[in-house]
């Protein structure tokens, strides 16, 4: 890929920043490394691109002389680069598997140490130059990952390392078979305090920092700490350390850093970076007097140190003079300063995925919106931010005026706003919300008169008018697809719209009216549509033609409009019977993935079209002229971020060149990628007169605009309903002054009535307005209580026959259900495999499938050949005649889980296989393929019911411990009754998610409503209570007997316990004040005293055997819980691996499904070395493994050897 030059970077996607010299820092920028500088710094901001996948590390030599980066593409390798123009120097192979997760340089630069990251965490130690390894060794066993390795600056046979809050120091020994790497690690001050950083001196001092916000140091020889710790900040902030010239630069993921002596260990000077709301510090580099500190919210400050810094107090030096904050908000320049230090914002950007891209041609810039509600208007060349407006919710869609400097902006709350875009401001002209899903799309047709919005998930189209500079919501036109819409219409005329569906058909919409007169919002127009071969995935369209991206395959297809192949639909129907079509004026495949964004610009001069495609693999293509004839294209983000997700062309605008265009991508870290097919110069960034941060958009009369709640519909929808209150008031009001009316009439007739002779008056009853009325309301009151009745009757039925056949499908088809084992104390649980029951034809089918390869390995066995051929014919006749007979009898054939379970020898601690079940290799054909399938459904179901067995034994084990919890719980009640204390012991039980039967059960206190009781059911138990209180006359007295045999003592008075035991003076010893104690009353005096003291002590002693016994019971039920709790943790662990085998079984039944579902594959992976068998002129070899040429497949190795020995002689 090549062709398509790449201008520069916009945005900073967090990674980390690593001094580049003289005032500059380099950090990784999709599949680039990006230089950034200060306006102090002579050199000038470049990017270096490189042909891989992505790149995951970066390390700077320590002379600047050059850099490494880990590139991930099809084999992993560090590449050595110049610092002067990033060509290539040298590169390093078998690095390690996966990934390398972190690198550093030796103090001279001589060496380099690379870290493997998961699974192998390898150590080596290279002599770049020579590409050779001097020392490699694994990692310790208890370190799961390596954050940051450093060289002792004096040493290169020492570095230290740490990860996972665990610090090394590794040194390179001889051993008995050469150099060899030797782990030491250093014990932290206390077990719960964890290593956060690192950092050796000049001089050759190691600090590092903890989670306890400390600064220690660390004799390397001993691998021990020293001295007494520095506290830096708060437990709950996190503070890191790097190394300055006499200084340990301290600093925190809230913005201040502190200048601490290396010598002295006392702070000396300490700032505060004024950071946005919720951003935070992710990374630091120093590059000589320069301070460049990248945050959360993609910002890149520098700060600027000005003064020397003192290595303690300020009494030698002078005093920083008070700190002025100039604009918190601003988007480049200064933020701060005082007399030691500058603060500038360098870059500011999205943070997370940019959702969407456009050029904004009447202005000549161009605007993102993110994901993080943020909408900049950038000047595309020299990088500026001209404007940072934040919405306030996820910016979804943009769309700018062909010549007006309007810009359509959509978010995820569903709100459409039309802002205009001023060189200082922007302001909003259009507020509305269109729904209440997400923005999908919008586009302005060429001319600027329509704005057309689509939303997610959603068939609606809408239409925003614009004439006299007056912008309106027309209404919305549906369209009749079954699927989503995609999120990119397109104009394909003035009045034509484009717009498609995921994975189905092309719609072009014809006619749109510029104008809607009617009452209605829905507005009516023709449809054509047309289905591509592979469906579509993307969509864009210019001068009377269609262009989509399949969504089965890797082409793009150009479709004309008014060609063949389009039918008119009106209804879903008709989309659904709409044939494919495949004569497409152009097709072409760029990509080594599915394209999931296109986009296309087509400008007044001939030959002026562009058309660009991104996809997942990260790459962006572009095809120019009218005929897309040769494209060019690079990789400019890294697949493993998802790649391009949007993508635009804007031309460079008349004040510059409107010949030439740019394109735009974006990706899912914050990076814009700025392209062309053209070289041109990279324009230095100016900073001057840079606007503020904005957080809100102001309106046409400067007010904020406040968030819509209501959609169109559902204000059209309020508005009618609130005309249709108004006419229903009025007749109300009519209708009531008929009333009263008729009311006066009635009270006149009544009292003329009343004043008439007794023989002429009428009783009350008799003067009835209209009895025939009357009877008609009563009987209509009568019918619509039955209809009530009724209607509750068959909704009731209607839900019981609905659960009936939810549990029948969700609960009765299930034979073994979901269950969720959750440990007594720690945060962690263990679900169990549901298994569905087989139906009686799925074990008929297993059965017949295990017959018929049972007959087949018999076959194998006798070796072959036309007896053997006949011999199989025979037997699988008999089998056949076998399925019919169980057929005719109905059997079942039992669960079928465990059936010919005959396993072959375990491999890797793995489930041994069925024995049944074919070889990889030799599940070549339809037929095969279709018998390994179901072989390998009935495998998964056995290694889930197998786990399922020692998910029951864990479950007993749970309840026999819940049964010894509670004998020990009860005890505790006991103990707490005894001691008149409160009861605050639970009796524990299974949770709901253990017993899945619950679910089906009603418990009583589940029921908040008081429960109505029948009068019958009332008269029983009035009657079993006058039963119970008759029984009780005859009874009472043995049941009281009985209670004071037990309750009691023989002499009648009540047992107590030992703690309710009390010591009463006598009577006869309770004198009166004015009375005194004879001497017989003294010696009782001092016995009681004596027998109270024995009581209390043994009152004491008793206390404290209830306690110890107390304590003992707890720790007993903490001992029972901690020990059900580990055995938990070793079934996690079984289920974990269980997981692991399962996804591996049923990703081999997708790739089955896969292959049976698409015979005309030609190629078919033997995945192993050729077969003797097998001649190598029928191989195609495709990096290591190997497959048959079509037409070879059909037979297994057998019959390829025979084709083989036909065609090739042998």
């Amino acid at each position: 890929m090549a062709g398509l030059s790449l201008i520069r970077y916009l945005g900073y996607s967090g990674d980390p920043l690593v001094s580049g010299g003289a005032g500059t820092a380099i950090h990784v920028c999709g599949v680039g490394v990006r230089r950034l500088v200060t306006e102090r710094s002579a050199a000038k901001e470049q990017t270096w691109m490189y042909d891989c996948f992505g790149i995951s590390v970066l390390a700077v030599h320590p002379q600047n002389e050059c850099f490494a980066i880990c590139e991930r593409s099809s084999a992993l390798v560090v590449r050595l680069c110049s610092m002067e123009d990033g060509s290539s120097l040298a590169v390093l192979d078998n690095v390690g598997q996966v990934d390398v997760s972190c690198m550093a340089f030796t103090a001279d630069g001589r060496s380099l140490v690379t870290v493997g990251a998961l699974p192998e965490f390898t150590f080596h130690v290279w002599d770049w130059r020579k590409g050779e390894t001097i020392v490699s060794g694994d990692a310790p066993a208890e370190l799961k990952t390596v954050e940051a390795v450093e060289f002792h600056p004096h040493f290169s046979d020492q570095f230290t390392l740490h990860g996972g809050g665990m610090l090394f120091v590794c040194n390179v020994v001889t051993g008995s078979s050469g150099p060899e790497l030797e782990f030491l690690q250093v014990l932290p001050p206390d077990d719960d305090t964890l290593f956060v950083s690192h950092t050796w001196t000049g001089k050759g001092q190691l600090f590092c920092t903890t989670s306890a916000g400390s600064l220690w140091q660390v004799d390397s020889s001993t691998c021990t700490i020293v001295g007494d710790p520095v506290t830096i900040c708060k437990e709950d902030t996190v503070c890191r350390v790097l190394a300055a010239q006499r200084h340990l630069i301290c600093y925190q993921t809230d913005g201040a850093v502190a200048w601490i002596g290396d010598e002295t260990l006392v702070e000396g000077y300490r700032i505060k970076i004024a950071l946005q709301k919720e951003s935070s510090v992710v990374s630091v580099c120093l590059s000589e007097q320069t301070l460049f500190v990248g945050t959360s919210d993609g910002s890149v400050y520098d700060v600027e140190i000005r003064q020397a810094m003192p290595s303690g107090s300020f009494r030698d030096e002078e005093e920083p003079t008070a700190l002025t904050v100039s604009d918190v908000d601003a988007l480049t320049g200064e933020i701060q300063h005082d007399s030691h230090h500058r603060v500038s914002r360098l870059v500011a950007s999205h943070v997370g995925s940019v959702n969407a891209l456009c050029g904004i041609p009447a202005v000549g810039d161009v605007a993102s919106g993110g994901q993080d509600g943020s909408l900049i208007i950038w000047d595309p060349l020299n990088g500026a931010a001209r404007q940072f407006q934040r919405v306030g919710c996820a910016v979804t869609a943009l769309a700018a005026h062909p010549e007006a400097p309007l810009l359509g902006v959509g978010d995820a709350h569903g709100t459409l706003k039309v802002v205009e875009v001023a060189a200082s401001h922007l302001r909003c002209m259009l507020n509305e919300r269109l729904g209440t899903r997400p923005i999908a799309g919008a586009a302005w047709n060429t001319p600027g008169s329509l704005l057309v919005v689509t939303l997610q998930e959603a068939m609606d189209v809408w239409l925003v008018s614009h004439e006299s500079g007056t912008l309106a919501v027309m209404g919305f036109m549906r369209v009749p697809s079954s699927r989503p819409l995609l999120p990119t219409p397109a104009w394909v005329g003035v009045h034509a719209l484009a717009l498609g569906e995921r994975g189905g058909c092309v719609f072009t919409l014809d006619d749109v009216p510029t104008t809607h007169i009617s009452d209605e919002l829905q507005i009516l127009v023709a449809v054509r549509a047309l289905r591509p071969p592979g469906g579509v995935s993307a969509l864009a369209a210019f001068n009377g033609r269609v262009v989509v991206s399949g969504a089965r395959d890797r082409a793009t297809r150009v479709f004309q409009v008014a060609g063949a192949g389009w039918t008119s639909v009106v209804d879903v129907e008709g989309t659904a019977a709409v044939p494919e079509y495949g004569e497409a004026v152009a097709l072409f495949a760029d990509h080594a993935s599915r394209v999931g964004v296109l986009a296309a610009y087509a400008g007044a001069g001939s030959g002026s079209l562009v058309l660009v495609s991104g996809a997942a693999d990260g790459a962006v293509f572009c095809r120019a002229g009218e005929g897309l004839i040769g494209a060019v294209g690079r990789r400019v983000f890294s697949v493993w971020d998802e790649g391009c997700i949007a993508a635009c062309v804007t031309p460079l605008g008349e004040a510059r060149s409107p010949d030439q265009t740019l394109v735009l991508a974006s990706g899912r870290r914050g990076a814009i990628a700025v392209l062309s097919r053209e070289v041109l110069p990279q324009v230095q960034h100016d900073a001057s007169g840079a606007p503020s941060i904005a957080t809100g958009l102001l309106d046409h009369l400067k007010e904020v605009t406040e968030l819509v709640e209501r959609t169109v519909l559902e204000q059209r929808a309020a508005a009618d309903m609130e005309m249709a209150n108004a006419l229903n008031a009025a007749r109300k009001n009519e209708t009531r002054e008929r009333v009263g009316a008729f009311k006066v009439e009635l009270n006149v007739l009544l009292a003329a009535n009343a004043s008439t002779p007794d023989f002429k008056r009428l009783p009350r009853g008799d003067i009835v307005v209209d009895a025939a009325l009357r009877e008609r309301i009563v009987a209509e009151g009568n019918v619509r209580v039955a209809n009530t009745q009724a209607q509750i009757l068959r909704d009731n039925t209607v839900k019981e026959l609905r659960a009936a056949r939810i549990k029948t499908l969700a609960w009765d088809s299930m034979q073994v259900h979901g269950t969720e084992l959750v440990a007594f104390q720690a945060l962690h649980s263990v679900l169990n495999y549901p298994i569905r029951k087989q139906t009686e034809a799925e074990l008929r089918t297993l059965e017949r499938v295990r017959m018929a390869r049972r007959i087949e390995l018999h076959v194998d066995e006798l070796g072959g050949g036309a007896d053997a051929h006949v011999e199989f014919r025979m037997a699988v006749s008999a089998a056949n005649d076998i399925e019919r007979a169980e057929m005719v009898a109905g059997g079942g054939g039992g669960d079928g889980e465990d059936k010919g379970k005959e396993g072959l020898p375990s491999v890797g601690g793995e489930e041994p296989l069925d024995a049944l079940m074919y070889p990889r290799t030799e599940a070549n054909t339809r037929e095969r393929k279709t018998a390994q399938l179901i072989l390998l459904q009935d495998f998964v179901r056995a290694v889930k019911a197998k786990f399922n067995r020692d998910f029951d034994l864990f479950l007993s084990r749970k309840q026999q411990a819940l049964g010894r919890i509670d004998e020990k719980v009860a005890r505790l009640k006991e103990i707490a009754a005894e001691r008149h204390a409160p009861d605050n012991h639970h009796t524990l039980m299974l949770g709901a998610s253990e017993q899945p039967g619950k679910v089906l059960r009603v418990e009583e206190d589940e029921v908040a409503a008081e429960k109505w009781v029948s009068p019958q059911e009332l008269a029983e138990r009035e009657a079993e209570a006058r039963r119970l209180a008759a029984q009780s006359e005859g009874g009472g007295r043995v049941d009281r007997a009985l209670d004071s045999m037990m309750g009691r003592s023989l002499n009648g008075q009540a047992v107590k316990g030992t703690l309710d035991q009390e010591l009463d003076l006598p009577a006869h010893l309770c004198l009166k004040e004015d009375e005194e104690y004879s001497e017989e009353q003294l010696r009782e005096v001092r016995a009681w005293e004596d027998e109270k003291k024995k009581l209390d002590a043994e009152k004491d002693a008793y206390l404290k055997t209830l306690d110890a016994e107390a304590k003992k019971l707890k720790a007993d039920i903490q001992e029972e819980a901690a020990r059900f709790d580990t055995s938990l943790h070793e079934l996690a662990h079984t289920r974990l691996c269980t997981d692991y085998r399962v996804n591996g079984l049923e990703l081999y039944q997708t790739k089955l499904v896969q292959a049976i579902a698409n015979p005309s594959c030609r190629l078919h992976p033997l995945l192993c070395l050729p077969s003797p068998q097998l001649c190598p002129g029928h191989l195609v070899e495709h990096g290591s493994v190997y497959y048959l040429r079509a037409g070879y497949r059909a037979g297994g190795g057998r019959h390829c050897a025979q084709r083989c020995a036909k065609e090739c002689g042998g």
